[in-house]
């Protein structure tokens, strides 16, 4: 699995990219990152929006519950979400990128798939069985969003992550520990070493920690794409940063997510950063040329890489051409790599068109790739059959075990509720219930929020009420700090305070990697029965945000 890859130039996924290193356009992503309040009008007309057949009609229908703007789209994507579950929360944000300009989108539509995974974990509660609904659409957003809320909020993150992704048939749980790798990337302020060190404290026999592991290395590279990497880890000199400086346990999942550093370094000459990948070492070598391969059947990356618009008619023998420039004896890895990624989003019939199109030497392995792909158990029996039936004769021996294997171990996902099974988690979750959500409803029951004469902010409990002699305090309330703004001396101690139901998480700027005093960062979730205090031993106006909703921001100016 790849954060790069996709199934076609046709998906929507792909309808921000265009050619060049830049096809990933980040503005305006740090506002998604916050949970978003749902006016009743959206909650009330959602579900007929969501029955509307035709996506002009749903899109006309959004447009008469809130003015089109990016603060309607994230309301309508926690409505949506609230409404029929992560899968509807997505559909809806397909839509939504089909008129991206409308309503101001201008990033690939991963971020915003966060919070449609975040409202589920708040909404439905945190199981694995609320994280399978989570689709694939959007490099995994949802799922990622959804072990934000709930590696915030844990005290252990391991136990909260085992507890989540544990209760999982096993041939899922990687998927979901790669999704807990996110997660603790985000929690961590991008710190690489400190969320690997979470990863080694999960099951080594399910190969947990790797699943983890690449989480981690995928969304260290999603910084450097977004010019958010923290100081030292990538290096212009060395292109293999930070994967050859790493211990080599870290070998396989960190150069398999290191090929869009390779390619940028290169300049996008694939020729040049497969070269780079030789001097990756013994363990190094095979992963680096892996991912590179996978490029060679990704749309964006492929336009980037040859220089040419993308078309459905070249694509396969763009592909070929270009794992054809790796050096001599990498060429079938990469062709594995490409094939194996057209499976792995729903391209099956064309990976078995790009396994005929490669040289007669390297078409066995690559078709028996194609079998050992649709072994997973996240490939769909449909997805199975069609690929068994396309593939030659030959391999029908090798494809038929593989379906009936993969159709014993199929289950599917119950209904989107708590698992009893996660006790653990769902324990700490329910801390937040001991006042209502605002704004999560029952649609199906017809329920409301109450009216804004009774929806004032629950009473605190009494530990909280009465503010410490001599301690300044700020509160959290209605998404926002009051005050905002403080002047406090040297040593003196400030205590937040959250005084509803909403995440708050308080950390210095800038987000999310709070390096402007990495000491200031609460680093877990502040709750009503869990106040967080900081004493400031430094002088200076330090800015500071939520780092569960980074629009909420505040200034405390230290004399």
């Amino acid at each position: 699995m790849h954060l790069f890859s996709s199934p076609a130039a046709h998906d929507r996924r792909w309808l921000l990219l265009s050619t060049g290193m830049f096809f990933f356009v980040w503005t305006s992503l740090a506002s998604a990152h916050g949970i978003v309040d749902t006016d009743l009008p959206i909650v009330e007309g959602i579900v007929t929006c969501l029955d509307k057949q035709e996506s002009a009609e749903r899109l006309e229908c959004y447009e008469s519950l809130c003015p089109p703007d990016l603060n309607c789209a994230k309301s309508l994507l926690v409505a949506a979400t609230e409404a029929g579950g992560p899968p509807k929360g997505i559909g809806l944000l397909h839509d939504l990128m089909d008129a991206h300009e409308t309503y101001g989108i201008t990033s690939d539509g991963h971020e915003l798939a966060h919070i449609v995974g975040r409202q589920a974990a708040k909404h439905f509660g945190l199981s694995g069985e609320v994280f399978l609904q989570c689709p694939r659409d959007f490099f995994y957003g949802c799922g990622h969003g959804f072990f934000e809320i709930a590696l915030a909020l844990a005290d252990s993150q391991s136990g909260a992550a085992v507890e989540v992704c544990g209760t999982l048939p096993v041939g899922q749980r990687f998927v979901c520990y790669h999704g807990v790798g996110h997660g603790l990337m985000m929690s961590h302020g991008d710190r690489m070493q400190e969320s690997l060190d979470v990863c080694n404290q999960l099951p080594k026999a399910e190969i947990a920690d790797q699943g983890c592991w690449q989480g981690v290395f995928m969304e260290n590279v999603n910084t450097f794409i977004r010019g958010e990497a923290l100081k030292g880890v990538f290096k212009a000199n060395d292109p293999l940063a930070p994967c050859d400086h790493m211990d080599r346990k870290y070998d396989r999942e960190c150069y398999l997510n290191q090929a869009a550093v390779l390619v940028m370094s290169a300049k996008n000459s694939i020729a040049k950063a497969s070269k780079y990948c030789l001097k990756a070492g013994p363990t190094g070598i095979g992963p680096c040329m892996e991912g590179l391969g996978q490029f060679a059947t990704n749309p964006g990356w492929q336009e980037s890489l040859t220089g040419q618009k993308y078309s459905d008619e070249a694509f396969l023998d763009a592909a070929v051409d270009l794992c054809q420039q790796f050096p001599t004896e990498y060429v079938s890895l990469c062709e594995t790599a490409a094939a194996g990624n057209l499976i792995n989003y729903d391209s099956a019939d064309k990976a078995v068109a790009f396994c005929r199109l490669v040289g007669e030497e390297n078409a066995d392995v690559c078709y028996r790739k194609i079998v050992m792909e649709i072994r997973r158990p996240l490939i769909t029996p449909e997805v199975r059959s069609s690929v068994c039936a396309a593939l030659p004769a030959t391999y029908t021996s090798l494809c038929a075990p593989a379906v009936a294997a993969a159709s014993s171990r199929s289950t599917t996902p119950s209904a989107a509720k708590p698992s009893s099974s996660s006790s653990f988690v769902w324990n700490v979750f329910a801390r937040l219930l001991s006042a209502p959500f605002r704004f999560l409803v029952s649609i199906s029951s017809g329920t409301h929020p109450p009216s804004s004469a009774s929806s004032s902010v629950p009473d605190i409990p009494s530990i909280m009420t009465d503010e410490p002699s001599g301690q300044t305090v700020v509160h959290y309330r209605d998404g926002a700090f009051v005050p905002s703004l403080l002047s406090i001396s040297v040593g003196e101690t400030v205590l937040w305070i959250n005084d509803g139901d909403d995440y708050l998480w308080p950390a210095s700027d800038h987000h999310p990697t709070h390096e402007l005093y990495p000491a200031f960062d609460a680093k877990r979730a502040v709750t009503q029965a869990k106040p967080w205090s900081f004493t400031f031993e430094k002088r200076g106006r330090w800015t500071f945000h939520n780092h569960l909703s980074p629009d909420a921001t505040g200034t405390i100016v230290v004399e």
